[in-house]
């Protein structure tokens, strides 16, 4: 269980920096379209793996709970 959560952390912080990077790419106004998608890709990518690990600890910690 420790290690999904600290796969979970690890994603967050991934995230912070994608989103950080996209929010540089907008302010300076470059059209670099290839880099725009792939950080879009790779922020779609870790949402969707957050809200996965999310569910499971979720459903984890429900289990441990009936026990």
């Amino acid at each position: 269980m420790a290690t999904l959560q600290f796969q979970r952390e690890q994603l967050a912080k991934e995230l912070c920096v994608i989103e950080l990077k996209l929010q540089g790419l907008r302010a300076r106004g470059i059209c670099d379209l290839s880099s725009l998608k792939q950080l879009q890709d790779a922020q779609a990518r870790h949402i969707q793996l957050l809200d996965m690990i999310d569910q499971h600890l979720k459903i984890s910690k429900v289990s441990v709970q009936k026990i």
